[in-house]
């Protein structure tokens, strides 16, 4: 990555991330999925894309619901790494990004425990956008969101998802999301 100044925002690459969890509680569930794309701000070319598989330690204090909703089979995670040896790959490729997501708080708070947990520092900047807000903030009138989920948004923008809950195509709704929010806010001016 390059060497930026921290001060200014623009210079820096997007990191639209998504987590899969054994649940929505980080002091107890697991991640065992991570998916990132960066991209360069002044284009939104994407620099680079990557999943990673991550094995679940806990099995056990997982979610029943969360695993039926990403369709969590031990078999699909064969080839999966430890929680260390993913979280390195992930820090390395997102350093100095500002991360982007759908409802960040949560994905945020489990990448926040899993370093704290390995001990290792907070590779981003420290800005963090969130598609959910910016998406509040420009269609809170519309009257047809609910819960300004990624589903919701993806319908009313006409995006299709191949695999819902799934870090790969998560991330790539997140991001075709956040292009459709900067239009719609150009035809607002």
């Amino acid at each position: 990555m390059r060497n930026i100044d921290l001060k200014n925002m623009h210079e820096h690459y997007l990191a639209f991330i998504d987590l899969e969890t054994t649940g929505l509680v980080p002091a107890m569930h697991e991640i065992i999925e991570i998916g990132y794309l960066i991209v360069d701000q002044a284009d939104l070319r994407v620099v680079k894309q990557h999943v990673i598989q991550v094995k679940p330690v806990h099995v056990k204090t997982a979610d029943p619901e969360a695993l039926r909703v990403i369709h969590y089979e031990k078999r699909d995670w064969s080839a999966a790494v430890d929680l260390a040896a993913a979280m390195k790959r992930f820090s390395r490729d997102v350093e100095g990004c500002i991360m982007v997501g759908q409802n960040i708080t949560v994905d945020w708070a489990f990448i926040r425990a899993a370093l704290s947990q390995l001990e290792m520092p907070d590779p981003m900047h420290y800005h963090r956008l969130d598609i959910m807000s910016m998406a509040f903030a420009l269609l809170h009138d519309d009257g047809f969101f609910k819960k300004f989920s990624l589903h919701e948004l993806t319908e009313f923008f006409s995006l299709k998802i191949k695999n819902v809950h799934t870090a790969a195509d998560d991330i790539q709704a997140t991001f075709e999301v956040y292009k459709k929010l900067l239009t719609y806010r150009r035809k607002l001016r």
